[in-house]
Formats: structure tokens, C-alpha cells, sequence
């Protein structure tokens, strides 16, 4: 179809656009001599003269007086040209009721320079149904015939059929039907069907045959023309995903709506969402800001927390906490707590560190053994206090050993289980304890502006230990009676189980120790009643994540860097827990090589890049 970004006419009037030439096939005729030819005739209701070009002046053999004209054309140009003024010659369109007319004077140029049209009918009409109705012909080629003003009768409109705005026109002359449109933006509408996803933009094609939107901001004033038409695209090309996956690494990241948002100004991209969240999804950076690591339900309790009949602290988690600040003199110094806290009875013990190293922390432990007892099991994280001091421990039991103090070993001898590193949840059971403390001590020392005494803060740890021990562990609603930890540790003896038999007369005999044990099955059997069933319920991780296989690229999840610089790795060992799930990995580090055992609780999994291709997404 015949669209130009200027028209070459004669006319003193500067059109800017893009137009459909209102072109019409032709005969002409010389009236003299009867010969005729056929061509294109532009007609342009903007020239005041009518033009032909000398090849057909030749072909008709057409004789005319040879004179000087200046011709202003669109671009304001005047140019001067030799041109012969023809004798009076006839035009008739090609249509079924043409008729013959005589033009007026019509003058021949060396070159009359009009660009090429192409029109085809078929094309036309599938994109605006409604000139189906119209006789018109498909044309190709250059016009070598302008008629102006001076034949106004040739080219004036008689009948009108359109549809809607910036739409062609089909216009009835005397020559026959001649379609045409003019857009002043340099657009040419497109013609879709109502339910193609392009509908609802009103497509539009510019100059440079970019499919543009045409929506509702054409008033709007103060931004750019690609903003109120931007260009229309699709994101399943590769290139328009090369240029969504630069502008989303240069917006730094952001999420899909950001990105569609900058994009916007200058395209529409249709289904350009959908794509930049697959971008998204393969995207390194964008993994690690967003991935999550996939737990494993909740796990089953351990034999230690579920053990009965045993003494206070036979099986023990430990942990350290603060710093707390004490003043000595004019100086301020740290120090730290350590809790020990029975993993059955959820009872604690507090001591106070001078310091995190291993003597201070073996110290401390010493203390608890005379106070308490000594465990059977003690469970801590892995922190190089505690390795260090089950290394002394250990030293000091194959010490004993060569002295043959065989009790004292025995003593010493005891089984030591360390968290994987990175897993606070797995000592949450004295993690909770530790909160409970520093909550307690907190509103001691707030009624102080000044700081404690090391004297002052080592009464205030064993009075934080009794309100810890004095809390409820369930409350029976029958009687009201309650449940604590200082129950299993004011009456109790030394020895893993009971010492005999006893019965409700016996807390009235005279006996005192039998009445103590009497109390301590007691508070067992309510232990084991009403307690027991409340830690069957899972608080979360109540449904199994995606789990961890050999291969899988993982990164660590480290709290104390920022995300975008957390350590990435390769899973090469998922052994099973005692209940047959993935909790505990092998994971050999990209970096450096090394392995590290890590919790699933701190990897996340990376997943493959999405391989992107022409027309669809894989």
C-alpha cells in the first residue's frame, strides 16, 4: 500500500505523516491521433497545476510548446524547469462505467518524480472488511500522471465509505474509487479482529513499520511520543529477552513489575510478565535474595527429653549467653552465663564465666557437677569452648585410666553430642530457656541505672534459676495444681530409680525420706499423664519440603553476611536420621573445596538457569 513519510506535489502546503496516496488507474488518450496508454494517476487536491511525465507525453506522441516554469514542491524548494505545455488530451478510469473527460491544460516534466505505490486489494480488505463493497483494483508502480486544481472536477469526491478514525477511506471521483488515509503522527492503522491478544492496544504501524500502541495518552502533555505509543513486542523473541534480562540486571534485580514499569516507557511487551518471572527465576541473585531453605516436617523427639525416673540433669543441654556487664572498681567488664538445662524435667542451672574460653567454661562445669550431678549425656552446639572442653574431659579420663582411679573416670566419662554448626534449632530446648533468663534478668537490672557487682549479678543468675524453675509446666485444670521443675529437684535422691514401693499412707509416716519419694513418683506419674501428650503436638514444619538430593547446588545461608555474598557449595552426602529423613548434609564448597557438615535448616536450593529459545520458554 502506497504510504510515504512526504508527497513530491506541487503544492505550497508542508504535509507531515504518513498517507495513503489517493491513487487511481487511468487511460489516457490522444484525441487527435487516438492513441491511448494506461498509467497511475496521483490525485492531488494540494497542486495547482497538472503534471505528466515525457515518457508518456512520447508514447501518445502528444506535441505541445516548450516553455519555463518554477515549481514549488512540499519541502518548500522552488526549482525552475523547461516544460512543454501540451494540447488538450483525454482520461478516463479503468473502471466498468468510466467515462471519457478532456483535461485542461496539462504540462510534461523531464522527471515527474512521484514515489512508488503498492495497493493490494486482498490485503486491504482483510484488514477493513467494509471496502469489500468498494471497486477498486490492486496497483503497483509509479504514477507518471498528476492532476491538480486545475482539473478539479477529475478529482473531487462524490461518495464517502469509512469505518472508524484514522482508517482509509475510500472516495468516489470521476475517475473511479480511490482509497486514502492520513495520520499525522505517521501512523497507519491495523485492522485485528476482536479477540487477538493486539486488540485491545489499536495497533497502529509507523513509519519505520514498528507495530506501535495506540492508546488514550495522546493528550497527554510533558513526555515523549514512544511513551504515549510505545512499541508493541512479544516476549517469547530472544532478543526482546536479552533486552528484558539487561534492563533487569541494570534496575539492580528488582521484582517483575519494576522492570515492566521502566520498560513501559518506551515498549509494551505482551506476556512480558510471565517471561521476566521465568528471567527472574534463573537468575542467580535473584535466587538468593528469594530463596527459602525446604524443611523437612518436624522430627521426633529424643529418647533423652522423653526419659523417666531419672535424676534432675542426667541428661543435660548447655549453652552460653550474654555478654552481661558488671562493674569492677571504676572499669566495666564482660561477663557470661551458662545455662545447663535438663532435657526431661526442663529444669535449669545457671552459672556465671568470666570469660568464652575453655578453662573458664570446664570451671563452670566443675561447679555444676558438685552442685547437681554429673550427666550421662550432655548435648551443646559446636562451639570451640565445648569441643575444647570435651578434649580436656576426654585427656582427663585417659589420665585417670593410667592411675586406675576407675570411679573418677567413670565420673568424667561422659557422652558429649554436638549440633551440627549453624542449627539453633536443634538446641531449642535450652535456646528457649536462655531467652526466659536474660528476660528475667532484664527487669532486675532495669530498676538500676548503675551496673551490678560480680557479687551482685552471680545472686541475681540464682534467682532468675529459681523464678525459671518455679514456672508451670502444665497447670491441671481439675485441681488447679501445678507442675514445675523445682518439684523433680527439692525432692528426689541421687539414684536412677525409685527405692522401693510406695504408697498414698506412706506421706503420713514419720519417715521423711519415704515421703520424699513418695512426692517425686508423683509428680512423675503427672508428668507422665498430663505432660507427655502435650509434646506430641508439631508447632511447625508440619509438612515435608522439597528434600535435598546428591548434586544440588545450594548456598548457605550464613545470618551473619549479607545474602548477596552467602558461600554457594555442592551437596555430596545426605545421610538419614533415625526417622528417615534428610536433616543433616555434606556440602563441598565451591570456593575453596572444603566439606562441612551443615543442617538443611541453612541450605537453600539453587535451581537451574532456564534455557530460553525463539517462540517459547524451556
Amino acid at each position: 500500500m502506497p504510504f510515504l513519510n512526504r508527497v513530491y506535489t506541487a503544492a505550497k502546503t508542508l504535509c507531515r505523516g504518513i498517507v495513503m496516496l489517493r491513487i487511481v488507474p487511468v487511460i489516457l488518450r490522444n484525441i487527435k491521433a487516438g492513441t491511448m496508454t494506461e498509467t497511475l494517476a496521483l490525485l492531488d487536491s494540494g497542486a495547482t497545476v497538472s503534471l505528466m511525465d515525457k515518457s508518456i507525453m512520447e508514447e501518445l506522441d502528444l506535441v505541445g510548446q516548450s516553455t519555463a516554469m518554477n515549481l514549488q514542491w512540499l519541502d518548500g524548494s522552488t526549482h525552475s524547469q523547461s516544460i512543454v505545455k501540451q494540447v488538450p488530451v483525454e482520461v478516463k478510469g479503468q473502471h466498468s462505467k468510466a467515462k471519457w473527460y478532456k483535461m485542461n491544460e496539462c504540462y510534461a516534466v523531464d522527471r515527474l518524480q512521484l514515489p512508488e505505490v503498492k495497493l493490494n486489494r486482498e490485503e486491504l480488505i482483510q484488514s477493513f472488511p467494509y471496502l469489500e463493497k468498494v471497486e477498486f483494483k490492486s496497483i503497483r508502480g509509479h504514477p507518471k500522471l498528476l492532476i491538480g486544481e486545475n482539473n478539479a472536477t477529475l478529482i473531487a469526491t462524490h461518495q464517502l465509505v469509512h469505518d472508524v478514525k484514522n482508517t482509509p477511506v475510500a472516495s468516489l471521483t470521476s475517475l473511479g474509487w480511490v482509497i486514502s488515509a492520513y495520520d499525522k503522527r505517521g501512523f497507519r492503522p491495523i485492522r485485528i479482529e476482536e479477540g487477538n491478544s493486539l486488540f485491545p492496544l489499536n495497533p497502529v504501524m509507523d513509519s519505520n513499520g514498528l507495530l506501535r500502541a495506540d492508546g488514550r495518552l495522546n493528550y497527554m502533555s510533558h513526555v515523549s511520543a514512544e511513551f504515549k505509543n510505545p512499541i508493541i513486542l512479544h516476549a517469547e523473541n530472544r532478543i526482546v529477552q536479552l533486552m528484558m534480562t539487561a534492563t533487569h540486571e541494570r534496575l539492580g534485580h528488582w521484582g517483575a513489575d519494576y522492570t515492566l514499569s521502566e520498560l513501559r516507557t518506551r515498549f509494551y511487551i505482551i506476556k512480558g510478565k510471565v517471561i521476566l518471572k521465568g528471567i527472574q527465576s534463573g537468575c542467580k541473585p535473584c535466587q538468593v535474595n528469594r530463596v527459602k531453605p525446604q524443611m523437612p516436617i518436624m522430627g521426633q523427639l529424643p529418647a533423652e527429653r522423653l526419659e523417666m525416673h531419672v535424676v534432675p540433669f542426667q541428661y543435660t543441654g548447655c549453652d552460653m549467653f550474654g555478654p552481661m556487664y558488671v562493674r569492677q572498681g571504676r572499669s566495666e567488664l564482660k561477663r557470661y552465663g551458662c545455662i545447663f538445662t535438663c532435657l526431661s524435667t526442663r529444669a535449669i542451672h545457671l552459672e556465671l564465666c568470666n570469660d568464652l574460653t575453655t578453662d573458664s567454661f570446664l570451671l563452670a562445669l566443675r561447679r555444676f557437677f558438685a552442685r547437681r550431678t554429673v550427666p550421662a549425656k550432655m548435648i551443646s552446639d559446636c562451639g570451640s569452648n565445648f569441643r575444647g572442653a570435651d578434649k580436656e574431659l576426654r585427656r582427663e579420663a585417659a589420665k585417670l585410666n593410667q592411675e586406675k582411679i576407675a570411679e573418677k573416670m567413670a565420673q568424667l566419662q561422659i557422652e558429649w553430642q554436638f549440633n551440627p554448626p549453624l542449627a539453633p534449632h536443634m538446641g531449642g530446648c535450652w535456646e528457649r530457656m536462655v531467652g526466659l533468663v536474660k528476660k528475667v534478668i532484664k527487669q532486675t537490672t532495669e530498676l538500676s541505672k548503675h551496673l551490678p557487682s560480680q557479687e551482685v549479678l552471680t545472686t541475681l543468675l540464682v534467682e532468675a534459676e529459681n523464678i525459671v524453675n518455679s514456672r508451670p509446666l502444665l497447670i491441671l485444670s481439675e485441681s488447679g495444681e501445678s507442675l514445675t521443675p523445682n518439684h523433680f529437684l527439692k525432692h528426689q535422691k541421687s539414684t536412677l530409680t525409685a527405692g522401693g514401693k510406695f504408697e498414698e499412707a506412706d506421706l503420713i509416716l514419720s519417715k521423711e525420706w519415704r515421703k520424699a519419694q513418695r512426692l517425686t513418683e508423683h509428680f512423675w506419674q503427672i508428668w507422665l499423664k498430663y505432660y507427655a501428650p502435650t509434646l506430641t503436638n508439631r508447632p511447625k514444619w508440619r509438612k515435608d519440603g522439597e528434600p535435598i538430593k546428591v548434586g544440588d547446588r545450594v548456598v548457605v545461608v550464613d545470618p551473619n553476611l549479607p545474602r548477596n555474598i552467602w558461600p554457594t557449595g555442592r551437596i555430596i552426602s545426605t545421610p538419614e536420621s533415625r526417622d528417615g529423613k534428610i536433616r543433616v548434609v555434606q556440602v563441598k564448597m565451591e570456593e575453596d573445596g572444603r566439606e562441612y557438615t551443615r543442617p538443611v535448616s541453612r541450605l537453600a536450593v539453587l535451581q537451574p538457569p532456564i534455557i530460553m529459545s525463539e517462540g517459547k520458554v524451556d
